[in-house]
């Protein structure tokens, strides 16, 4: 099984598993767009209305979710392996000062740092949007002057 990274982030190969899940950075910045984009004025969810929109984001099936660590890990821990990975995005969130610490249980909110935070992926990947599309301009052009200059020459 292959998943495939909606942003073209590194995947992570877990332990010699056939399969591939996207890296926690990628994790990491969708959760923060997630949160900012459905966590309404608050900016804030429930954990548990994170896990399946994000596996949704990154093409992860039902079967790769149910995957529990002990199966890749050997730890004897029955969690699934992408909650975990989630788990662990979020505190990287926390720890960088983008997600809030103290929070009622199972609520994840982004204070002002983490609005911020996803406000500038989201002009970043923009900003790279409209440059990928200036230059497919640029090559579509240049492909028709060539074509057209082949053309003439014949």
């Amino acid at each position: 099984m292959t998943y495939s990274d909606n942003q073209g982030g590194a995947m992570t190969k877990l332990h010699g598993a056939d399969i591939d899940f996207p890296s926690r950075e990628s994790v990491r910045d969708e959760l923060a767009l997630l949160i900012y984009s459905m966590g309404g004025n608050l900016y804030q969810l429930r954990s548990a209305d994170t896990y399946a929109p994000l596996a949704d984001r990154f093409n992860i099936d039902s079967e790769a979710k149910k995957i529990i660590q002990d199966e890749i890990y050997k730890n004897g821990r029955a969690e699934p392996v992408w909650n975990n990975m989630v788990q662990w995005a979020r505190q990287d969130l926390v720890d960088g000062g983008y997600l809030a610490a103290h929070t009622p249980r199972s609520v994840w909110r982004l204070p002002p740092k983490g609005v911020s935070h996803a406000q500038l992926i989201l002009k970043t990947r923009k900003s790279v949007q409209d440059s990928l599309a200036q230059w497919r301009a640029k090559i579509q052009i240049a492909s028709e002057s060539k074509k057209a200059y082949l053309q003439d020459q014949s």
